[in-house]
């Protein structure tokens, strides 16, 4: 995939996961968006495929991440046509300007799009996550708000 491709793929999903949230939320969230970019959030101690590579100069400590806007995000995550197998998108937080979504990426990067994850959903790497939910949500399941969720769960 080329890098115009997957920063089209990453256009898509990210108004993906902002119209999703807004199904659940009550909070107003604005199109205008920025990231929170968690990279290496696979285990990849595993061996490698023949047309895979890890980066792992990329880790952070827990709960670290980088805060990045759209260009950002697609020139940290394509690397020479490789991206990563997946990439999952969940909005955070938002404040008046913009909504925060978080990326928790794989590890592992291929240029081999039968190893990206939600290839079938025409959707390349990327998986569209809900917000995390509050406690007793499934007892009770209602449009809530951003702040009433605990972050740091996952």
């Amino acid at each position: 995939m080329d890098k115009a491709e997957f920063a089209k793929l990453f256009q898509k999903a990210s108004a993906a996961c902002v119209e999703f949230a807004r199904e659940h939320v009550t909070d107003l969230l604005p199109d205008a968006t920025r990231y929170e970019l968690f990279p290496n959030c696979s285990y990849d101690e595993n061996p490698l495929r023949e047309d895979e590579r890890v980066f792992p100069d990329d880790r952070l400590a827990d709960d670290e991440f980088h805060e990045m806007d759209a260009t950002q995000v697609v020139d940290f995550l394509w690397r020479d046509g490789m991206v990563p197998e997946w990439i999952d998108l969940s909005v955070v937080s938002a404040d008046e300007q913009h909504t925060v979504a978080e990326l928790r990426c794989c590890g592992r990067f291929t240029a081999n799009s039968e190893l990206l994850y939600y290839r079938q959903r025409n959707m390349g790497p990327f998986g569209i996550k809900s917000p995390d939910l509050p406690v007793g949500y499934f007892g009770n399941p209602q449009r809530f708000s951003l702040s009433d969720v605990r972050r740091g769960s996952r």
